[in-house]
């Protein structure tokens, strides 16, 4: 919701941090089972081979998709987890 991402910051330039929008408007809420979402976007610098997503744990509460999420793992079945990739 703001430019303050709380991870390592890119260099140079005349901005402060590494995230340069968009962002969002309102607060996101809880999932419809009253979670918080997990999102893994710290994932950007680490490479390719990760994808960033968003994750509600679904009815059981319980997060089961990794954080490491690999893009051959996007259709496997992670518990009930529902998720979002972030482009």
């Amino acid at each position: 919701m703001t430019n303050a991402p709380g991870f390592v910051v890119k260099g140079g330039g005349s901005r402060a941090f590494g995230w340069d929008g968009p962002y969002l408007q309102t607060a996101v809420g809880s999932d419809p089972w009253g979670n918080r979402y997990m999102a893994n976007i710290g994932v950007m610098s680490l490479g390719r081979e990760y994808v960033p997503v968003i994750v509600s744990a679904g009815a059981d509460g319980i997060i089961d998709t990794p954080f490491l999420v690999e893009w051959d793992e996007l259709g496997e079945r992670l518990g009930d987890d529902i998720y979002q990739v972030c482009r």
